[in-house]
């Protein structure tokens, strides 16, 4: 026979929101490629970069400015590359 499942754990609640606390942006078109470095360290550079900026940004509560958005299009992750 199959095993009991696991207990799960309490479920995820949302974060508040105060009505209309954000204003959305425009949408980001890139022109152009990403922009992306050619090694490896200097992506890792870059997306840890992106994250940071991430983070600032949402704590701030605000939409990511045209200069910000390409530097958050730079993030590529850290799955199966050399990044990992």
């Amino acid at each position: 026979p199959p095993p009991a499942p696991s207990p799960t754990g309490p479920a995820l609640k949302p974060r508040p929101c105060a009505p209309n606390a954000r204003t959305r942006g425009a949408n980001f078109h890139l022109a152009g490629d990403r922009g992306l470095a050619k090694g490896w360290k200097q992506r890792a550079r870059d997306s840890v970069a992106a994250i940071r900026l991430a983070a600032q940004i949402e704590a701030e509560q605000r939409p990511a400015s045209p200069d910000e958005q390409r530097q958050l299009i730079r993030f590529t992750g850290f799955g199966a590359s050399g990044l990992a």
